[in-house]
C-alpha cells in the first residue's frame, strides 16, 4: 500500500499541478497566477487530509517517549536520547535497512532522465 500511494502522490506532484497550472492558464489566467492557484489547490487537499487523519485515526497507547531528564541541560539530554536509540539491539541492521530499502529505485529515478532529454525519433533503436 505504500509504495502504490508513493507511486500515486509522485504522478499527482510531477503532473497533476501541471496540469491543474495548464487548465488554469486555458482559462485566462497568467502564468503566476495559475501556479499559485494549484499550489493552494494542493495545500487544501493536504489540510484536508490533515484533519481527517488527525481526527479519524486513533493514536496509538503505547507510543511513550523517552523518560526526560528536567535537570540536566537541552544538549546533554539530546544526546543521552540519541544514544539510547543507537544501544538498541541490531542497530546496524536497522540502518542498513533504512539506507538500502529504497536504493535501486533512487538509481532507477536518476537513469531515467536521460531517456526523456531526446525525442523519440531521434533513438536509433526506434
Amino acid at each position: 500500500m505504500r509504495v502504490i500511494f508513493y507511486r500515486v502522490a509522485t504522478i499527482a506532484a510531477k503532473g497533476g499541478l501541471v496540469i491543474m497550472a495548464g487548465v488554469l492558464e486555458n482559462y485566462g489566467y497568467p502564468v503566476a497566477r495559475a501556479w499559485s492557484l494549484a499550489f493552494i489547490g494542493a495545500a487544501a487537499v493536504f489540510l484536508a487530509l490533515f484533519i481527517y487523519h488527525f481526527f479519524c485515526f486513533a493514536q496509538a497507547a503505547a507510543d511513550i517517549s523517552a523518560p526526560w531528564d528536567k535537570s540536566k541541560n537541552f544538549l546533554a539530554e539530546y544526546f543521552r536520547i540519541l544514544t539510547l536509540f543507537f544501544r538498541r539491539k541490531d542497530i546496524l541492521i536497522i540502518i542498513c535497512f533504512f539506507l538500502f530499502y529504497r536504493f535501486a529505485e533512487a538509481q532507477l529515478v536518476k537513469m531515467v532522465a536521460p531517456f526523456l532529454l531526446d525525442p523519440r525519433g531521434k533513438a536509433d533503436w526506434v
